[in-house]
């Protein structure tokens, strides 16, 4: 699987899946079935006492099974001292270097397997993964679409390969490409979730925006796997933009109820978005006890303690507004191109200029935001704070 890079997107785009604050739609379909062979009758056995190379891929299979990677390194290279052109050892030994996320001797070992099988569509399949870990969307693209087109014998694994070249499409902004991969493997597997997913949430995208195919097939998403929560909560998302309110409301808590029994990032974005509906609804006691359980989750949330710390400054709760905002900014959290982030300068700033006066910090948190939002009509209002500040004989320094 390709780890999503850390990627901030606005509050009203649709929701991907998978790491922490990276919402990549779905991830790619790794071949990461092992190449099995049976043993050959006559084959010569070598040096090894007894084993074949057959017999020492075999070993080297159930140890990759087990996680034992190392084990299965170590009887792959066993075989292939008694056959320097075993397909299965060499696809086999790329695959663990692969599980490792040892990109350059999976990729050695796969280009070296096709070149005893060209074309082979679980080696190229691999090699796009590898190609699309590190960045080469070009490289990874031409290789999931070779893949599927020497792929003739099972139709899900060519649709495996179509949802590949998808999200390699995808991210070059080749969008309506992207679409038609999808499609296809939808077409070889109708109940392809990753596809139909990545479908619903590419009509959800404003260049491809089509709320009603976007409800399709995250319905049909949904349909297929009723356990995951991520096409329940997009579906919650576009409902919303359809100001499909109720719908929308009972969405996002069967969305975070669907969550509750999977992987944490799931669980804290879904809270994250239906905070976020809870706030544009004015339902704020709703939208603090979801920020308030998603801190508890994850301290360092982006754009969640920010929230969370203007509500409290909107109760003239200063001093737990200020704990939250400096958690926003801090170093590590703040995003300098995320207008929250900014606002929780701005915020923090008119606090130290007026309700706890302290030059220092409403200077520094000040300037912070004037580099950065130098024309904002916020800027003068907090200039006139700044002014009073100064002038004022009772401020305070910490």
């Amino acid at each position: 699987m390709i780890p999503a890079g850390k990627v901030r997107r606005p509050d009203a785009s649709p929701c991907w899946a998978h790491a922490p604050q990276s919402w990549r739609r779905a991830l790619l379909a790794l071949s990461f079935c092992f190449l099995a062979t049976a043993p050959a009758h006559g084959m010569e056995l070598r040096p090894h006492g007894e084993r074949s190379a057959a017999r020492l891929v075999a070993e080297g299979n159930e140890a990759l099974v087990q996680g034992a990677f190392e084990r299965a390194a170590q009887a792959y290279r066993r075989a292939l001292e008694i056959d320097s052109r075993d397909f299965h050892a060499i696809y086999n030994l790329g695959l663990t270097w692969q599980a490792q996320g040892q990109w350059e001797q999976a990729r050695r070992r796969y280009e070296q397997a096709l070149h005893i099988h060209p074309n082979h569509p679980q080696v190229l399949n691999n090699l796009g993964i590898i190609a699309f870990a590190q960045g080469d969307y070009h490289d990874a693209a031409a290789r999931f679409s070779a893949a599927a087109q020497h792929s003739t014998g099972n139709a899900l694994d060519t649709a495996d390969y179509l949802f590949n070249l998808g999200t390699a499409r995808e991210a070059l902004g080749q969008l309506t490409e992207a679409r038609d991969a999808y499609r296809s493997a939808t077409e070889l597997d109708p109940e392809h979730f990753n596809a139909l997913y990545n479908l619903g949430s590419l009509f959800m995208s404003s260049s491809l925006r089509h709320p009603a195919s976007a409800e399709r097939y995250l319905r049909l998403a949904h349909r297929v796997a009723p356990q995951r929560s991520e096409p329940l909560l997009n579906l919650a998302i576009l409902m919303h933009q359809l100001s499909r309110i109720e719908e929308a409301r009972s969405l996002f808590d069967t969305a975070v109820q669907a969550a509750q029994d999977r992987q944490s990032a799931m669980l804290q974005q879904a809270l994250w978005r239906r905070a976020l509906f809870f706030e544009d609804q004015r339902l704020f006691v709703e939208m603090r006890r979801d920020l308030e359980t998603l801190l508890q989750r994850n301290p360092n949330f982006p754009g969640a303690n920010g929230r969370l710390g203007r509500h409290f400054r909107n109760l003239a709760e200063f001093d737990r507004a200020i704990t939250l905002l400096e958690r926003e900014v801090s170093e590590g959290n703040f995003d300098p191109e995320d207008p929250g982030d900014i606002e929780a300068l701005f915020h923090l700033a008119m606090i130290y200029a007026h309700e706890r006066p302290n030059p220092r910090k409403a200077m520094e948190f000040a300037a912070r935001f004037y580099r950065l939002r130098p024309d904002s009509p916020q800027e003068r209002e907090l200039r006139r704070r700044l002014r009073q500040l100064s002038t004022a004989p009772t401020a305070q320094e910490d």
